[in-house]
């Protein structure tokens, strides 16, 4: 039973790690926007210390998502994205709603090391999430506070 429960737990962190657990993968989007074609664009930039590691566009009909991915060289990383349709953070458990500095409430999921927040975007770039691997609550929060996503010291 002990190892069953373990699983369990491996396979949520896995999903949210992913940043999202999505019916299917994203689709690459294979040549350039077409003319008036939207790219989306993350709302926040990731902190100093956190370098790209990828991006990746998705065609998600008439815009494009996009999903960019970084990591800090001591095991911690950020995937942020904005526009990739999906169900982000399924299964994890809720961990509560924070204040943006947009003045929107966004989502807080996630569990030990593994954190996500999403919220609605400006359409058609909605959602968009930041999902943190490698962080503690507090440490996440502390990584928003950086990205000056968060109002206030709430959460």
């Amino acid at each position: 039973m002990r190892a069953r429960a373990a699983l369990g737990v491996a396979a949520t962190a896995a999903l949210i790690a992913a940043g999202c657990g999505r019916e299917a993968p994203p689709r690459p989007a294979a040549e350039p926007p077409t003319p008036g074609q939207r790219v989306c664009r993350p709302m926040y930039s990731p902190p100093m210390g956190f370098l790209p590691t990828g991006s990746m566009e998705t065609d998600e009909g008439s815009y494009r998502g996009l999903r960019q991915s970084f990591e800090d060289g001591g095991g911690s990383a950020l995937v942020l994205t904005a526009g990739v349709r999906g169900e982000f953070g399924e299964g994890a458990p809720a961990a509560g709603q924070v204040k943006l500095t947009t003045g929107q409430r966004a989502d807080l999921l996630g569990g030990g090391t593994t954190w996500i927040l999403i919220w609605d975007g400006t359409s058609p770039c909605s959602p968009q999430t930041i999902t943190g691997n490698g962080f503690t609550r507090a440490r996440f929060l502390e990584i928003l506070r950086a990205m000056e996503a968060l109002a206030g010291p709430e959460a």
